[in-house]
C-alpha cells in the first residue's frame, strides 16, 4: 500500500495548507514502517474555517496480512488548543515581564549610583580641601553635590509615585479647574531650560477657559514629563510644539518634537512599567518610569495617553481628557464629567 492509498479519498485535500506537508510526511513514515499514526493538525471545513483535530489511525490488513488501508478517528481538539495558546501567551508575557524587570533593575541601579557617587566624591574632595581650596572652588563642589542630590531625589520620587499608583494609594485632589493656566505655568518654567539647550518651545493655547476636573499637581507632572522627554530626544536648535485643542467634548494636549521618533513596535510598550524605548537605551538616559507614571495619572483622570510618529520626523505625544460638564461646574462637582 502506498501513502497516497492510505490517505483515503479527499482526506488529504482537507488538510490545512500549512500542515499538509508535515502530516503527509508523518503518514508516509507510518505506512513505510507499518505502524499506527497519531498526529495533531488542522483541517479546513467547507466554510474555510480551520479546526484543530487529533487524527489517529491503525493499519488494516486482509486475511493474508497484507496492508489494505488505514482505519482511524478524528477528534476535535480546538478547545484544548485554545487553552494551550492562552497558556503559551501567558508564559511568554511572564517571561517578557521578568526580563523587563531585570533590565529595569540594572538600569535603575546605574541611575541611582551615578548621582550618589557624585555626592560622595565631591563631598570627600571638599572635605580634603576645605582648608586650602578657594571659596569659589568649594562653592562649585557644593553646587555639584546639590545637582546630584536633586537628580537622586527625582529618581526616588518616581519610584515612590509608581509604588503608590500601583497599590492604589496615590491621593488625587480633583477640582474643576481651568486647564490653560495649569499648562501655561509649566511652559513658562521650561522656557529658560529650553533656551539653555538651544531649543525652541512654542505653545498654542486657547484664549477661552477649558474646565476640566483634575489634580493640578499631577497634571503638571505629566506635562513636565512630556516636555522633558521632548527636550531629551530633540536635536540642538530643534523645535518642540505644545498644543491644546477642544474637540467633541474632549480636550487634547499634544507635545511634538523633532527627535528620532519611536520604533513602530514600541509605540505601546513605552508606556509599560519597567519598559524603556530602544532610543533611551542608546544613550539618552532615563529609567523608563516617567511615561508609566504619566499613563497611571492620566487614567485616574478618565483620560488616555498615546504616541504617534510624525511623517516629517519626531514623535507626537498626546493626552486626552473629558471636559467637565456644565452642570458639574455649576454644582462644583469635580466627580461629574462629560461622557
Amino acid at each position: 500500500m502506498t501513502p497516497e492509498q492510505g490517505y483515503g479519498n479527499g482526506w488529504a485535500a482537507a488538510l490545512h495548507p500549512e500542515d499538509r506537508q508535515r502530516v503527509q510526511s508523518e503518514w508516509a513514515e507510518c505506512v513505510q514502517e507499518r505502524r499506527s499514526l497519531s498526529s495533531e493538525f488542522r483541517i479546513l471545513q467547507p466554510d474555510g474555517v480551520s479546526v484543530w483535530v487529533l487524527g489517529r489511525g491503525v493499519e488494516e490488513t486482509d486475511s493474508s496480512g497484507t496492508a489494505v488501508g488505514y482505519i482511524g478517528t478524528i477528534v476535535d481538539i480546538s478547545d484544548r488548543k485554545e487553552v494551550e495558546e492562552i497558556l503559551r501567551q501567558a508564559k511568554e508575557a511572564a517571561e517578557d515581564s521578568n526580563q523587563a524587570k531585570s533590565t529595569f533593575l540594572a538600569n535603575m541601579s546605574h541611575e541611582l549610583r551615578t548621582p550618589l557617587h557624585g555626592i560622595l566624591s565631591f563631598a570627600q574632595i571638599g572635605e580634603r580641601k576645605a582648608m586650602t581650596a578657594p571659596p569659589a572652588k568649594l562653592q562649585s563642589y557644593f553646587q555639584l553635590i546639590d545637582q546630584s542630590g536633586n537628580t537622586l531625589l527625582a529618581l526616588l520620587n518616581d519610584l515612590l509615585d509608581l509604588a503608590k499608583l500601583e497599590s492604589g494609594k496615590m491621593q488625587f485632589e480633583f477640582q474643576p479647574t481651568d486647564l490653560i493656566p495649569v499648562v501655561g505655568q509649566v511652559v513658562d518654567e521650561f522656557q529658560s531650560v529650553f533656551s539653555e539647550r538651544q531649543l525652541t518651545l512654542t505653545s498654542t493655547l486657547p484664549a477661552d477657559p477649558i474646565s476640566v476636573s483634575l489634580d493640578t499637581i499631577r497634571i503638571q507632572q505629566v506635562v513636565r514629563n512630556l516636555l522633558s522627554n521632548a527636550a531629551k530626544f530633540s536635536p540642538e536648535q530643534g523645535e518642540i510644539d505644545l498644543r491644546v485643542v477642544v474637540e467633541d467634548q474632549r480636550v487634547k494636549l499634544s507635545v511634538r518634537d523633532q527627535g528620532p521618533g519611536i520604533p513602530a513596535q514600541e509605540l505601546e510598550t513605552v508606556f509599560e512599567k519597567f519598559i524603556q524605548s530602544s532610543a533611551t537605551q542608546s544613550g539618552a538616559g532615563g529609567t523608563g518610569l516617567g511615561l508609566a507614571i504619566c499613563r497611571e495619572i492620566v487614567s485616574a483622570h478618565h483620560g488616555h495617553i498615546w504616541v504617534e510618529n510624525r511623517t516629517e520626523g519626531g514623535a507626537d505625544f498626546m493626552v486626552e481628557f473629558p471636559l467637565q460638564s456644565a452642570s458639574a461646574a455649576e454644582n462644583n462637582d469635580p466627580a461629574q464629567i462629560a461622557a
